[in-house]
């Protein structure tokens, strides 16, 4: 323990204290805790020094705290009373020894039968452990009564190989500093969701391994119990780099699609002296370097350590909200639940670090900051929906209700160059019928008949619906006005917008201030209300339906028995989307399933954002016109085009031309790495240009009611030619 107390007291004396530790002092004025001198429960004032236990709860019984155990746990010496699991036994004496007096214990310090109690605390969870001195982590365990390796009756099954040559100790390392930490990432403590919070919330944490006491914070400091340790906490190994992805990491850059525009280019990979070019024969050694790096331009490709959320934590200049978020939900999600109920309670520590101070709401587990980008989650595997009683326990549109791994599609290269999507729905929320009545009267020149006469239609109607203002609702009155100042991030080439009430968080699109309302958005089931563009899909055998080159169908077909039209392997959840033959785009399913046909369902691309495809720089328009051009200006732009001018520029696509066959033309042509990107039929269609590409959602709608199946990208000139028409949907 000697080692523990030296790890904290270096993090203290070179770290910069986190400022997380204040917010708990104005947000709760007590804490139920563990006093290990008194060995009972008991609340204490706020502000005190203590450390939180993280555990696998398993399926094991262990004494909880509850109305009837109240009592004796709170009397003086009630812990020495009861049988405490050995894990939690072995928490105390490890906060005894390094100088802490209080442990905070979900079991023990929550009111487990009290749902008020339960919830209030669970609230504060994100509080809790970030004002934390320390979080105790019982990585090895499966059940509660494992214990810590080390500290009790729970040893340590891998030992460190040391010998003395000449009175110098040599010894093997447990762990590779360059990697991660093959005992915790791979521990079932590290499988579960309620862990990733408080995993991720933790200033400091200490692991108990099965070799090895571990200290880690989060100024990024990571400190081994080992017989030759690192003297200097603030050390950092280089990244270790996995040369084996270099070469298919070549033939993707080789084949993307916004590299077809060169048809001279060549690439060279850090630390490497040499240039692989693809070029016709050009005599690029006598031209000037201009004219070089127009007509040959050469990419050099970096491969960086792979993101995710725990390691982007304090990653304050380049990660914002969004970036955040996106990563928790992608980590979050490979995680298992006991109870499946909890999925969205688990994840709510995760919201209060996304929040970073800011105005904003989470409905379901999706950020009011985002929420058109957040309903457009992908499924990486089949996923199964999260059931209680038979029924669905959240809403098809929240990533939460359903069980398995899903993730957002990023921007593509760490540099790309486009234009986050932007919303083309409008807003709905439900109102009483007294505000309906009242806006009819302030109309003027109503008679008490006519009133009446309204009174009475009002009170029939099913639902009562008032539609957002866009401009309001996507702060396009913001720059310039509000305070908010939009920037460039030269490295990652996208705008970036910041402001004085945040200082030092970054956005990717403006939010709501301090003290500005937010509408919920959801009704209180759950339901969305919102108008979209949609067009009907259908399941269709691509080896049997004929192709029609004049523009007829008002429908899509989502393809079957197509996998000869992608150049890699497919996952069934995976579909291509054609327009009479031709491919649209692609779809990422919920399920394996199909839709069937005759099931009593209609089916239905609803048009929920409108963005491009991603382009390796420099940008088609010029980099003068990509900065100048904001997030909020393309908003406006777009939604206008949608809902007001409309879309009678957008290119007819060539009736001329048939599909793509395996006879017609080369593979190189025909197939596609599916990686998420709609890709269409260049011929019929077009080329890639900006703001071609719909992304839309899949759902399914009987009675009114639809329900969200899937994700994926359309382009703009196919939906366009199958005739959409306006739909109010009632997302359940």
């Amino acid at each position: 323990m000697n080692r523990l107390r030296e790890w904290l007291e270096i993090c203290k004396r070179t770290h910069q204290s986190s400022d997380q530790s204040l917010e708990v002092v104005v947000d709760l004025a007590s804490l139920r805790v563990i006093d290990t001198v008194t060995s009972c429960v008991r609340e204490v004032d706020m502000p005190f020094r203590y450390a939180c236990l993280s555990y696998v709860w398993g399926k094991g019984s262990q004494i909880q705290y509850t109305n009837s155990t109240r009592n004796k746990l709170e009397m003086p010496q009630g812990l020495q009373n009861v049988d405490l699991p050995q894990t939690i036994a072995d928490a105390i004496k490890v906060t005894k020894e390094a100088g802490l007096r209080y442990l905070w214990v979900d079991a023990l310090c929550i009111l487990q039968d009290e749902p008020e109690d339960k919830a209030k605390i669970i609230s504060k969870m994100g509080l809790i452990y970030g004002s934390a001195t320390m979080t105790i982590v019982a990585s090895t365990n499966i059940d509660p009564h494992d214990g810590l390796p080390g500290m009790g009756t729970a040893n340590r099954p891998v030992a460190q190989n040391a010998v003395k040559v000449q009175g110098i100790t040599l010894a093997i390392g447990l762990h590779d500093p360059r990697q991660s930490i093959y005992d915790i990432e791979s521990s079932v403590w590290n499988s579960r969701a309620w862990t990733f919070q408080e995993r991720a919330l933790s200033k400091r944490s200490v692991y108990f391994t099965r070799s090895q006491m571990i200290f880690e914070c989060a100024h990024g400091a990571l400190m081994l119990e080992e017989i030759v340790p690192a003297t200097d906490p603030a050390f950092q190994h280089s990244t270790l780099e996995d040369h084996r992805v270099q070469p298919d990491l070549l033939a993707l850059v080789w084949c993307h699609t916004s590299l077809r525009r060169f048809k001279n280019k060549g690439f060279t990979i850090r630390d490497a002296d040499q240039v692989m070019m693809m070029s016709e024969d050009l005599d690029l050694d006598n031209m000037n370097p201009e004219e070089r790096a127009k007509r040959a331009p050469v990419f050099n490709i970096t491969v960086d350590a792979a993101l995710n959320f725990m390691n982007t934590l304090g990653d304050t200049n380049g990660s914002t909200p969004w970036d955040l978020f996106r990563r928790a939900v992608c980590d979050y999600t490979k995680r298992k639940l006991s109870w499946e109920s909890d999925a969205v309670m688990a994840f709510s520590g995760v919201e209060h670090i996304i929040q970073r101070g800011t105005n904003t709401k989470f409905w379901y587990g999706q950020p009011s900051f985002a929420f058109e980008q957040a309903l457009l989650w992908q499924a990486g595997e089949p996923l199964q929906l999260r059931l209680k009683n038979g029924k669905a326990i959240f809403p098809s549109w929240s990533w939460a209700a359903w069980q398995g791994h899903v993730f957002y599609r990023g921007r593509g290269w760490k540099n790309s160059v486009v234009w986050d999507p932007v919303s083309v729905v409008r807003w709905y929320v439900k109102e009483k019928p007294q505000w309906v009545i009242d806006r009819f009267i302030e109309e003027g020149n109503k008679t008490e008949d006519e009133v009446e006469e309204y009174r009475k239609k009002v009170g029939e109607a099913t639902v009562l619906l008032r539609e957002l203002d866009a401009r309001s609702l996507h702060h396009l009155d913001a720059v310039g006005k509000d305070g908010w100042v939009m920037e460039q991030d030269a490295q990652h080439n996208r705008h970036i917008y910041t402001h004085n009430t945040y200082k030092g968080v970054k956005f990717t699109y403006p939010v709501s201030l301090l003290g500005q309302s937010i509408e919920d958005r959801p009704d209180s089931n759950g339901i969305l209300f919102f108008d979209a563009h949609v067009v009907p899909i259908i399941s269709c055998d691509m080896q049997q339906a004929s192709f029609k080159m004049k523009i007829e169908d008002r429908f899509f077909q989502l393809g079957v028995n197509d996998e000869s039209r992608s150049a890699n392997g497919r996952a069934p959840w995976q579909r291509i989307v054609y327009h009479q033959g031709y491919r649209a785009g692609y779809l990422s399913l919920n399920t394996s399933s199909l839709p069937a046909e005759d099931d009593g369902y209609e089916y239905h691309l609803a048009a929920i954002s409108r963005g491009s495809l991603s382009w390796v720089p420099p940008p088609p328009p010029g980099w003068d016109l990509y900065w100048s051009t904001g997030p909020c200006d393309v908003q406006k732009f777009l939604f206008e085009e949608e809902w007001h001018t409309g879309l009678g520029n957008v290119e007819v696509p060539n009736e001329t031309v048939e599909p793509a066959t395996d006879s017609m033309v080369e593979a190189s042509m025909r197939k596609h790495n599916e990686n998420g990107d709609p890709h269409w039929d260049i011929s019929r269609f077009g080329g890639i240009t900006v703001w071609d590409v719909y992304e839309v959602l899949l759902l399914k709608t009987q009675n009114e009611v639809s329900w969200r199946i899937g994700a994926g990208k359309v382009n703009l000139r196919a939906f366009v030619a199958a005739h959409p028409k306006e739909m109010m949907v009632q997302l359940a």
